[in-house]
């Protein structure tokens, strides 16, 4: 059953709320001095007020029950004969704000990690938003594409499919250059503008892995771009990937083997550059070029 409250506090007030071994009175709780599963009764003989310090350090020590009980007694004895003139209500007083301020500093460890949990919680469903939102943009941007290219198709304004080249992975790679959010984004906007009005389009990508990725990836647009008449080109939009260990670097190298592949000294280009860790020792770049009528 434990110790009831009554004798408890019988205790504590008898050692005017110190610990019986250390005379503290911080978080002084009453111990059984041997305890139940030793045969110890839940009686004031055999109940101590201790300390947490000195119940961890004494109280499973069979050894210094004795001692203990001793302690105990000669607190009991010292606080009647040579402390009667403290009031031990006033220690009642004392011990009892000590221990409203354990629980109200327990209280706000309790506050602080439901706070962290809420947090992570919080953290959670905001993360699954992201994802959510970024697969309606991804949805949205392939949609306005498709339907603006659709449109394209219906008015027979223009021919934008380049010979060898299928409409759906046309969209998907041109897609890619703005799904992506990245170190350099491009807008959906800068697509639409730059292909309004061409008279051809051109879209090609180079893709390679390994520690030989960057210059196998130059090697292939390089023989792209001349495939692809881009020396011609009106306006280009190209779009650099890699994993987390893309640097400023690749991309640059990439930026220039396309801008000397164009000869035209008015040639608007626009790039970026996406970080995409499922790439994994991966270099992707996709090539969006447009051109004008006269095109040789």
């Amino acid at each position: 059953m434990g110790f009831s409250e009554a004798l408890k506090l019988e205790v504590k007030r008898k050692a005017h709320f110190r610990c019986c071994m250390c005379e503290s009175v911080c978080f002084v709780q009453v111990h059984h001095i041997v305890p139940i599963s030793a045969g110890g009764l839940d009686s004031f003989d055999n109940a101590a007020p201790l300390c947490p310090n000195c119940h961890d350090s004494l109280g499973a020590n069979p050894e210094k029950r004795k001692w203990i009980k001793d302690k105990r007694d000669f607190i009991y004895e010292f606080c009647k004969k040579r402390l009667a003139f403290e009031s031990v209500n006033r220690l009642e007083e004392l011990y009892n704000k000590i221990e409203d301020a354990h629980r109200e500093q327990a209280n706000k460890i309790d506050e602080v990690e439901l706070s962290v949990a809420q947090l992570k919680e919080e953290n959670r469903l905001l993360k699954n938003q992201l994802h959510l939102l970024k697969e309606q943009q991804t949805k949205t941007t392939k949609g306005n594409l498709k339907r603006f290219f659709d449109g394209f198709f219906e008015d027979n304004l223009l021919k934008v499919i380049p010979e060898g080249e299928q409409y759906e992975p046309l969209i998907e790679r041109i897609s890619a250059l703005v799904i992506y959010p990245g170190l350099i984004t491009i807008d959906e906007e800068e697509i639409y503008m730059m292909i309004k009005y061409p008279s051809q389009l051109v879209v090609f990508s180079s893709e390679a892995r390994g520690t030989s990725k960057l210059e196998n990836v130059k090697a292939n647009l390089i023989n792209q771009a001349k495939k692809g008449g881009l020396a011609l080109a009106e306006n280009m939009i190209f779009n650099v990937r890699g994993d987390a260990c893309l640097t400023l670097y690749d991309v640059n190298e990439v930026a220039e083997v396309l801008y000397n592949g164009i000869n035209n000294p008015n040639a608007n280009i626009i790039f970026g550059a996406t970080v995409d860790e499922s790439l994994r020792n991966k270099l992707s770049v996709t090539v969006l070029a447009s051109f004008p009528q006269n095109k040789g």
